[in-house]
């Protein structure tokens, strides 16, 4: 039977699939009483106080219990709300484990729509619906840690994932210091500039002298005209105009970066913000509650709820069960 099973490709690894990355309902076919179940019990609670858990009573042993094991994988495969299985027992003999190597077993396994976990056993223990489940795990304690991450572990992810945005955040307004920097070394200095039009005006002041001087005996009138056009048109005017443009475009350049790195700041503070608003723990944290039905649904209306009615409710701390007692009120 295994050959064949093989052959048909029931325990290739690429038919199988990946499990959920934090399921929030688990389902278990294994015996009530036993080791096995108090097993996964005590780890799923210790890591997910709120998750819901759905447990389907079998017989893991003797005659008809192969039978039991494709019922309950039925029964969990019609409950909606599910994401994952887990399907064992704790150790025993040959004898004890059979019902898992039954044909019938491994191919409910194979059918279920659900990815499922086979717990069987101890970790030398190994039957055929291990190879065709899609996890094996060593014990059904290894079982439970598959299906569920430890909060602190979450918790640490998200230090790790809060401390890398910290990080980009300043790598990106470092950056930004930067291109400032090298743009306001770009701009030539206004004061150079005005040294070099006062060098040159004195430059050509001295050359006018010497010019005049060599007019001297020329006409008056025409060296008193000739004066008062340069009077009119003398290069110490034009030398202020000129700096009080130079002076002009310093203070806007200095209004303008000034502007960029407010603006700059001011998109990382409403990235900030955003992140925060955007945090569904945020909004719990204020007070609110999310009240959701037994097969997982939001309810977002309370006339939708019924007297009687059982519902989920999750705070910024734990989660509850309640029922509804009454109808429900209009708001005031």
């Amino acid at each position: 039977m295994k050959e064949r099973l093989a052959a048909e490709g029931l325990f290739d690894e690429t038919r199988k699939r990946p499990l959920p990355f934090f399921p929030r309902h688990v389902g278990i076919a294994t015996a009530l009483g036993g080791a096995a179940l108090h097993d996964i019990l005590v780890i799923l609670r210790s890591r997910c106080p709120a998750l819901h858990v759905v447990v389907r009573p079998v017989r893991v042993q003797g005659a008809g219990a192969a039978d039991d094991i494709v019922r309950a994988l039925d029964d969990l495969n019609a409950y909606p709300a599910l994401e994952v299985l887990i399907v064992g027992r704790g150790g025993g003999s040959l004898e004890d484990l059979w019902p898992f190597n039954e044909e019938r077993v491994a191919r409910a396994i194979v059918a279920s729509r659900l990815p499922v976990i086979a717990a069987v056993g101890h970790e030398v223990d190994f039957t055929i619906a291990c190879l065709v489940a899609d996890r094996r795990a060593p014990t059904p304690t290894a079982a439970a840690e598959m299906v569920v991450p430890r909060v602190v572990d979450l918790e640490a992810r998200v230090a790790r994932c809060a401390g890398a945005l910290g990080e980009a955040l300043a790598r990106r307004r470092d950056a930004e210091r930067r291109r400032v920097a090298a743009l306001a070394g770009r701009v030539r200095d206004p004061r150079r500039y005005v040294r070099d039009l006062g060098d040159r005006a004195a430059s050509l002041e001295a050359r006018l002298v010497r010019a005049l001087r060599g007019r001297v005996d020329g006409a008056a009138r025409t060296v008193e005209t000739a004066t008062h056009r340069l009077q009119l048109q003398h290069p110490v005017t034009r030398l202020a105009r000129v700096a009080e443009a130079v002076e002009d475009g310093r203070r806007r350049l200095e209004r303008a970066v000034a502007a960029v790195v407010r603006d700059g700041r001011a998109r990382v503070a409403r990235g900030a913000r955003s992140l925060d608003d955007l945090s569904p723990l945020a909004v719990l944290q204020r007070g609110y509650s999310l009240t959701r039905r037994p097969d997982g649904s939001v309810v977002r209306d309370a006339g939708t709820l019924r007297d009687g009615d059982d519902v989920d409710l999750t705070f910024a701390v734990g989660a509850a069960r309640a029922r509804i007692t009454g109808p429900p009120r209009s708001r005031s």
